[in-house]
């Protein structure tokens, strides 16, 4: 398996990607999911997203392989603000927060930037750019590193 080192940041970037813009007249397979120019997120974007799935370059793997997850972590969540800010954890089987990451998401057409400014172990300088698409409830996030392309899938909680 294909440890990634962007980890979290993938995370992140599959949240950000969930959005999309309501002014599509309910077409939610929108790529321009940022039509105000401001890099905020859509309101379509904010709340909370839980990883559901990934691959790697096609081939199911597991989530909390390919995101590295702290030990004792049974899943993850990310929750993106109407302003931008992001937070991503890794909780436990009660819902116990082991792991977090904090900073903000810029939205660019179907490109999301993400900048990681903070996670459980301090300050953080990193950014990490992916493409999404929305279908309903679904988002996928795409990233390519090293040649390697991930793809997860996140669900919009209820």
């Amino acid at each position: 398996m294909v440890m990634l080192r962007w980890t979290v940041l993938i995370s992140t970037l599959l949240l950000a990607f969930a959005c999309s813009d309501d002014s599509n007249g309910g077409n939610n397979n929108n790529t321009n999911s940022n039509n105000n120019g401001d890099g905020n997120p859509p309101a379509a974007l904010v709340g909370t997203w839980d990883y559901q799935s990934v691959t790697v370059d096609g081939v199911a793997a597991d989530v909390g392989t390919v995101l590295d997850w702290v030990p004792g972590a049974v899943a993850a969540d990310l929750t993106v603000q109407a302003n931008g800010a992001y937070s991503y954890q890794e909780v436990n089987a009660t819902g116990g927060q082991l792991w977090f990451e904090i900073g903000f998401v810029f939205i660019d057409g179907n490109e999301v930037d993400i900048n990681v400014q903070s996670d459980s172990d301090g300050p953080v300088n990193e950014m990490v750019v992916a493409t999404f698409m929305i279908d309903g409830d679904t988002l996928t996030l795409t990233a390519v590193e090293d040649g390697v392309t991930v793809v997860f899938t996140l669900v919009r909680r209820t």
